[in-house]
């Protein structure tokens, strides 16, 4: 399990925001996340 650390908690927003902006592709939710600066990898 991840731990809720800062990092974690700053990460799933941004990605999550970017997962919904990007649509449910893999790949466009993976440059929006870049683009948030979600270090999602």
């Amino acid at each position: 399990m991840v731990s809720p650390g800062s990092g974690y908690r700053d990460g799933i927003l941004p990605g999550l925001i970017g997962y919904l902006l990007t649509g449910w592709n893999g790949q466009n939710r993976l440059s929006g996340a870049l683009m948030l600066g979600t270090p999602w990898v």
